[in-house]
């Protein structure tokens, strides 16, 4: 059993790859590696929001909002005290989430077997990846071999940069799961 104590985990700035600030303590997490690797953490939108475009991950995520209103598209949103599962493969955003918004969020590997990398994993790989392109509206942009100037989703990049595969995702549900 992993005990972890909100006021004593240490705040960690996440998701560089995109915009805006968002802040999370980490309070219980999986090994770097496994399939199973997760990360359960309480997040903090900082001032000016937070924003992603619309995008899908190879890893399933629990959505708790304990403060705001968290959009999971332009015009659709968990409110306080809903929960959210957002399986893997499926597309949400655009985001854009407001200063002072706070979750509980459980992000873990899905069923396509992928696993799910670690903040530490994807902040170092973020930083690989700004020498030869640059992240802007959570798109990764970069030159590719033939010269051409190319775009992929932040998140797709990393994961295939730290893991050297293609990003896979396993059947394609209709929406997320939204529990009122």
């Amino acid at each position: 059993m992993r005990v972890s104590k909100a006021a004593e985990t240490d705040i960690e700035a996440v998701g560089s790859m995109r915009e805006g600030k968002l802040d999370q303590k980490h309070l219980l997490f999986g090994e770097d590696g496994s399939p199973n690797n997760y990360d359960l953490n309480m997040g903090h939108t900082g001032g000016g929001g937070w924003r992603t475009p619309r995008h899908r991950h190879n890893f399933d995520q629990v959505r708790y909002v304990i403060q705001g209103r968290l959009p999971y598209s332009e015009t659709d949103y968990l409110e306080e005290g809903w929960v959210g599962y957002f399986p893997e493969s499926v597309h949400y955003g655009p985001q854009e989430r407001a200063e002072g918004l706070r979750t509980l969020v459980l992000q873990a590997g899905g069923a396509s077997g992928q696993g799910y990398l670690s903040v530490a994993q994807r902040e170092a790989t973020n930083s690989e990846l700004e020498k030869t392109g640059e992240f802007k509206k959570g798109l990764y942009h970069y030159t590719d071999a033939t010269g051409e100037a190319q775009s992929v989703d932040g998140s797709q990049a990393i994961f295939e940069h730290a893991t050297g595969g293609k990003l896979e995702f396993a059947g394609q549900p209709a929406s997320p799961k939204v529990q009122r």
